[in-house]
């Protein structure tokens, strides 16, 4: 005869503990990101050729679309990249 063991868990804390990770997290990374992304863009602005200063004033900071981080962009703020291709 084999020996066996069989159990149930209730795993619903578990889960809901796990929910609550992610929005703890974002609360200590995002304040962080924003100042990496800041360095980011004063870095590049830094570095840019400076004939007529249009690339380096378009070097800005934005959320990212997901509002999760910050992405660091190179033209004008309120414009689409798209719309640079033209």
């Amino acid at each position: 005869m084999a020996d066996a063991v069989t159990g149930t868990i209730d795993t619903a804390g578990l889960m809901a503990a796990l929910d609550l990770v992610g929005d703890l997290i974002e609360a200590y990374t995002k304040p962080e990101a924003k100042i990496a992304a800041d360095h980011i863009a004063a870095e590049a602005q830094a570095r840019v050729a400076r004939r007529t200063g249009v690339t380096a004033a378009g070097i800005h900071v934005e959320v990212s679309y997901d509002g999760k981080g910050y992405v660091v962009l190179a033209y004008g703020k309120g414009q689409h990249a798209s719309g640079l291709l033209a």
